[in-house]
């Protein structure tokens, strides 16, 4: 819908304060994209790909050389485009993507089949383009473990809707770090606990505690060895964007 490829059932679009439907081109000029995998013409080298889109976009024939630079692939720009790698490609895309200096940049799933080296690649290439740019960046993804490592701010959408939005930092504080108590015990340990006014859970074959006080800890375990049981692990989990979002779409409504 930002790129104006299907339209909303209802509603409005603004971008840069201005509506979609009015000033549809305006806004598409300062827009680059990247939807799944990239498109590209494998029996020519990625400058002359990219020399074609320029043609397009009536950008200045530098602006090439400039991309090229971002994204780390000048030194192989005259290699054919069919012996390039998954990685490769995909930062040809972005390239492509950049030629005519968006202030907004849209990835849909940009690892989407990369190995580890690509993924890292194209990692460590989206946090560099708002710090090098200032532009905005919006990845849309289902490898939440990337999403953690690279978004500032998170948006979570359930059946259409956008159940949360917030940074990542603030999303994380909604779902507090836990204890996490390993012993052979179990069912001792859970008795001994909740006899002393703890909440224990059970949960995969550990007790978890709803704190991670250093104080409330050591008392948790002096109680548990003077009763007789033995603690083999002690330690803070804290819950990863993927737990998260699993708690918020299994719950069906924001936090």
């Amino acid at each position: 819908m930002l790129l104006g490829l299907i339209k909303p059932t209802s509603g409005e679009i603004r971008i840069f304060g201005k509506d979609l439907i009015d000033d549809r081109l305006t806004i598409l000029k300062s827009i680059g994209s990247l939807v799944e995998s990239p498109s590209y013409y494998g029996h020519l080298t990625a400058y002359e790909n990219l020399k074609t889109i320029q043609r397009v976009f009536d950008v200045p024939k530098k602006r090439i050389d400039e991309v090229l630079e971002v994204v780390r692939l000048r030194h192989v720009s005259n290699q054919l485009v069919k012996e390039y790698s998954l990685g490769m490609k995909q930062r040809l895309g972005i390239a492509t993507a950049l030629l005519s200096h968006p202030k907004l940049l849209i990835l849909d799933e940009p690892t989407n089949g990369l190995d580890p080296a690509g993924i890292q690649e194209i990692r460590d290439l989206i946090k560099e383009l708002p710090k090098k740019y200032g532009m905005t960046v919006l990845v849309s993804s289902h490898l939440l473990s990337e999403i953690e490592q690279i978004a500032t701010q998170v948006g979570i959408i359930l059946k259409g809707e956008l159940i949360f939005q917030d940074s990542i930092e603030a999303i994380k504080k909604k779902n507090r770090p836990k204890l996490k108590m390993g012993t052979l015990q179990l069912e001792q340990a859970y008795q001994v606990l909740y006899k002393n006014g703890w909440k224990p859970i059970i949960e995969n074959n550990f007790i978890w505690l709803s704190t991670i006080d250093p104080e409330r800890i050591a008392l948790a375990n002096e109680q548990l060895v003077k009763e007789g049981v033995s603690i083999y692990k002690l330690e803070e989990v804290h819950p990863s964007l993927e737990d998260i979002f699993l708690e918020l779409t299994e719950k069906g409504h924001s936090l």
